[in-house]
């Protein structure tokens, strides 16, 4: 529990400089960005407000990364978690997308590029994100962190 929560607090009060990654789809931007390029931040309610978490559950969703990283020939090195962190528009498309890289000891740590954008392209493949609360069509934040052991992806949070 006390990792998650660590990993959780690192999402949220982390400022650092951001860089756009491109990537086939679009990009996404690598670390938490300032305010000024992400004019949502702290503005929108987070997922567990509305019990919005992807609603495959993380055992299938761990199989399911596995596939998808072993059917696009990408080996993972090193371990740590790379996290996403982005919105979920109200018609259930993700947008404005950052991504934090930290070690196992929760040190700032730069995963090799093709992993990172291997798993992005894979999160971009998950399309039933909860849109729809009481009748009423919400927007709000969301993350996935994958925890890599020893070159493995060995968890999806949450």
């Amino acid at each position: 529990m006390k990792p998650i929560v660590l990993l959780v607090l690192c999402l949220f009060l982390g400022q650092v400089q951001a860089q756009k990654q491109p990537s086939l789809n679009g990009e996404f931007l690598d670390s938490t960005i300032s305010t000024a390029l992400y004019p949502f931040r702290n503005t929108l309610p987070e997922f567990y407000n509305f019990n919005a978490k992807y609603p495959q559950n993380s055992a299938s969703t761990l199989k399911s990364v596995k596939s998808f990283l072993s059917e696009k020939q990408v080996s993972v090195a090193g371990s740590g978690y790379i996290t996403f962190k982005f919105i979920i528009a109200n018609d259930g498309k993700m947008s404005y997308v950052r991504v934090l890289q930290i070690d196992e000891k929760y040190k700032p740590k730069f995963f090799d590029r093709n992993t990172v954008l291997a798993l992005y392209e894979f999160l971009k493949t998950l399309d039933k994100w909860k849109t729809d609360v009481r009748g009423t069509k919400i927007n709000y934040s969301a993350f996935m962190s994958f925890k890599i052991q020893n070159g493995e992806v060995i968890n999806v949070i949450p």
